[in-house]
């Protein structure tokens, strides 16, 4: 069932659909080689954030990295992108907020060369949390 106010939001005044063919938002368009968190020049670090089965279906997952909504996560999507050096706030929020959480955030210190990997995934209480990966 899609969400018609999530739609409305990311569709935006300059979408245009025609019979079939239909402007798709940006989250929902094929990704680019790689997504940018942060510009970064020569050196910077790599950030992978996956979504888990476990978050459930119809609840889609709002990714922002230092306060800049970049992505949002489908069932079996994920978000690769980069950060320059230094310390970065990567946040998610489930979508339909239907239960009021607040975001849930991890400070990450990046830096050169470094890989950063994190899934987003359901707590026992419920709500949807960053975790670490390997």
């Amino acid at each position: 069932m899609i969400n018609i106010n999530y739609l409305r939001k990311s569709v935006g005044l300059g979408s245009v659909c025609l019979g079939l063919i239909c402007c798709i938002p940006g989250s929902y368009a094929a990704s680019p080689k790689s997504d940018t968190a942060a510009q970064s020049g020569e050196g910077g670090s790599t950030i992978t954030v996956t979504r888990a089965p476990s978050v459930g279906s119809g609840v889609f997952v709002g990714l922002s990295v230092d306060g800049k909504h970049v992505k949002t996560l489908m069932q079996g999507s994920r978000y690769n992108g980069t950060l320059s050096p230094g310390k970065h706030v990567i946040s998610v929020n489930p979508d339909p907020n239907t239960s009021g959480q607040r975001p849930n955030a991890v400070e990450v210190t990046a830096e050169k060369g470094h890989s950063y990997s994190f899934s987003a995934t359901r707590s026992k209480s419920g709500d949807i949390v960053l975790t670490k990966t390997s």
